[in-house]
């Protein structure tokens, strides 16, 4: 998802998002893929981000993105989502869509 700024990313549109695939497409699993070493600016980290939703790291694909650029893969299973801080604080997709 694209947008000019971070501020429509609160908890619980985070949390309408990773829910969707788990309640309503009975996903088991969600994956990332994102570079190892992050174009943009410190503290924004990809990989920080996604272990802070739950995601677990789960392998490297050297050359992912072309020549010296890593892969790096996560995963975040449906029991793990449910077990995470962000489970239950999703707000209805209309909702989301509105913001």
């Amino acid at each position: 998802m694209a947008a000019i700024t971070p501020r429509w990313a609160s908890r619980a549109v985070i949390g309408s998002i990773l829910s969707f695939p788990f309640e309503q497409l009975d996903c088991n699993r969600i994956t990332a893929v994102t570079l190892r070493k992050s174009p943009g600016p410190k503290g924004a980290s990809p990989r920080r981000f996604l272990k802070g939703l739950g995601f677990r790291e789960e392998g490297l694909a050297r050359d992912g993105f072309g020549r010296g650029k890593d892969a790096v893969i996560y995963g975040l299973l449906k029991t793990d989502w449910h077990a995470n801080k962000l489970y239950g604080q999703s707000v209805g997709l209309d909702n989301v869509m509105a913001a």
